[in-house]
């Protein structure tokens, strides 16, 4: 079985994308400390690592990075195996020496700011 990683379509061409299955990972690389989205992109069907996060709206799930590229994500963060390929080879490709997870920084903060958005039966 052979699998590969390849460059992502220019902005210009994909401006916004959702990813499922999706972590929030702070990486140590020459560049110095950033953090980047890990997840399962919808519209490409692939495994997908963004360029650095740079805003995040914690109510919303969306994300813009360094890219300009604009990211939604839906549902629940978890684990998905095609990311994590993805993320891996990504890695050595930029240096990277430290990884960590802090996804749930940004959950709970979705969840205390989400909490009273459930639509009450009348």
């Amino acid at each position: 079985m052979f699998l590969s990683i390849w460059q992502a379509l220019p902005t210009s061409i994909q401006p916004e994308l959702t990813l499922i299955d999706w972590s929030i990972r702070e990486i140590h690389c020459p560049r110095g400390i950033e953090r980047v989205l890990v997840g399962y992109c919808t519209e490409n069907r692939e495994g997908r690592t963004s360029s650095a996060i740079e805003s995040i709206d914690p109510k919303s799930l969306i994300c813009t990075t360094a890219s300009g590229r604009v990211y939604s994500l839906h549902g629940r963060p978890r684990h998905n195996s095609d990311a994590d390929f993805v993320f891996s080879g990504w890695k050595r490709a930029n240096d990277v020496t430290q990884t960590s997870d802090v996804t749930r920084e940004l959950w709970e903060e979705h969840l205390r700011l989400t909490a009273g958005d459930q639509a009450q039966p009348d």
